[in-house]
């Protein structure tokens, strides 16, 4: 018994192969935000333009070594040292929002970051501007 299968064969009729390619080499990538600049948005206890993502909260534990004064307080590990212990969120992927509370003069803090401009890939802005502000009040 003999099979034979029938052969098919389909062409797009709307575009010739020039064509196609000059539409590919004429689309332009989308414009996407750089992601990660910064691990998260305090680099060294120093705030950078990273904001906290959409629906997120971020608790952050920032500790600042006391000064070195001798050999006997560990490079500064041992000496009177402050911490802060704040809670961030995110609010929209550009505006943020935190509460905070320091040891050292037991100061509590409000504060906020808004992304005015962000870094964008292909062709788009190659800075970010971002504005923060805060206020705290000594207990």
């Amino acid at each position: 018994m003999l099979l034979v299968a029938p052969a098919v064969f389909a062409q797009d009729t709307g575009n010739t192969g020039d064509e196609a390619s000059a539409n590919v080499e004429n689309a332009r990538p989308a414009r996407k935000d750089v992601k990660s600049t910064f691990e998260n948005g305090v680099v060294i206890n120093n705030q950078d333009v990273m904001t906290t993502p959409k629906k997120t909260l971020e608790f952050m534990i920032q500790h600042r070594f006391g000064l070195m004064e001798n050999f006997d307080d560990l490079g500064g590990l041992f000496g009177p040292s402050n911490i802060r212990l704040g809670l961030n969120y995110g609010i929209t992927s550009r505006l943020t929002v935190g509460i905070g509370a320091t040891k050292d003069k037991t100061l509590y803090d409000l504060d906020w970051k808004y992304a005015i401009l962000k870094q964008k890939t292909h062709g788009g802005s190659s800075i970010s501007v971002t504005y923060y502000g805060t206020v705290a009040r000594s207990a």
